[in-house]
């Protein structure tokens, strides 16, 4: 499907021991332990996966049920990815995992956005892993699969105030036991496109899923009931086995229950895409940070640390930003000189 499994791929840099040279490998190779029942529940679902990503990138029809295994993978794989930087770079940001694959897929609201390049040769390659806030916070990452783009976007209640779901008026964290929680404000019971999708190009498609959050994330009294007939159409709490995903053009819509074919037009800009796409989603990565992860209070005997930790890796994910855009506006250039050469 994507060429050679012996071809080398670029996975990260070396943070570990500050020379960030490339980190290679055969992409046959690319894999980490995993215990027999893991292994046999995400072998089950790559299976799955296989040919609803031939299907859609065929522009073939798909049914929802077959689009929330292909969510329910962009989660194994950006968790995946997470976890392998966390065992490549030796936990040089010396953070604590709270979970793993398995307490991350379909945990959190989620979105997908597909682009189509006909421009670009086949090939796998991974976009926005290596970066400081991706590193801490793993919500978003992209994969080139092909001609194809996909960018897999997921954190607690990501959508839900633009699905008009109660949403978050207050989030805090106690810095000595590292657990936060929420307080809400009311839905509006009203559809809009969320702000996120203006930070990537036009002529995708996106696709979005509000899961419940879980009860150990709020407070008594915080104002999220999920009691509303609103709640119930966005959730479908008539049928468990199917969680409703909605899907954003110029408006949202929710996916059809028939077989349905996903319309993915081709890029506007084919040029250097993927390098522009890459400063997107770090723009967009920023954005997830501060919404999740910069908390409104913070308390406990370590709230210094943690907010200097913050501090830090925003900082740092800034300069690693205008450093790519400076390599940007170089390699564009260039392209422009290039092409004007070949015009004369």
């Amino acid at each position: 499907m994507t060429g050679d499994l012996n071809r080398e791929i670029l996975v990260g840099r070396d943070w570990a021991n500050g020379t960030f040279k490339d980190k290679i490998f055969r992409f046959s190779s690319y894999t980490f332990p995993a215990c027999k029942s893991c292994n046999d529940e995400f072998g089950i679902l790559e299976r799955e996966t296989k040919p609803v990503l031939i299907d859609v990138m065929s522009g073939n029809n798909v049914e929802e049920r077959d689009l929330n295994t292909l969510l329910d993978w962009f989660d194994k794989i950006r968790t995946g990815l997470w976890l392998s930087d966390y065992v490549l770079n030796k936990n040089h940001n010396g953070i604590n995992p709270h979970y793993f694959i398995s307490d991350r897929v379909a945990r959190s609201d989620r979105a997908l956005i597909i682009y189509k390049n006909d421009k670009d040769p086949d090939g796998v390659n991974f976009i926005g892993t290596d970066g400081p806030i991706f590193q801490t916070m793993p919500s978003v990452f992209g994969l080139k699969i092909n001609n194809f783009y996909f960018i897999s976007i997921s954190a607690p209640l990501l959508v839900h105030k633009e699905l008009g779901l109660s949403y978050p008026k207050l989030h805090e964290i106690d810095s000595e036991t590292e657990i936060s929680w929420y307080s809400f404000s009311d839905g509006t019971q009203k559809i809009a496109i969320p702000s996120f999708i203006n930070r990537f190009p036009e002529n995708g498609i996106t696709l979005l899923q509000a899961i419940k959050l879980k009860d150990d994330k709020l407070t008594e009294g915080s104002g999220l009931l999920y009691d509303s007939e609103h709640d119930r159409r966005i959730f479908n709490f008539d049928n468990e086995n199917r969680r409703s995903i909605f899907i954003s053009g110029k408006d949202i819509t929710k996916y059809p229950k028939e077989s349905t074919r996903l319309t993915i037009k081709d890029v506007n800009y084919p040029v250097m895409f993927n390098l522009q796409l890459g400063l997107h989603l770090m723009e967009c990565q920023e954005d997830m940070f501060k919404t999740n992860i910069i908390y409104d209070n913070i308390t406990g005997g370590k709230s210094e640390k943690v907010k200097n930790h913050l501090d830090y890796i925003t900082n740092a994910h800034g300069v690693l930003k205008g450093v790519y855009k400076i390599q940007l506006r170089h390699l564009f250039s260039g392209v422009l000189k290039d092409l004007t050469m070949r015009i004369k």
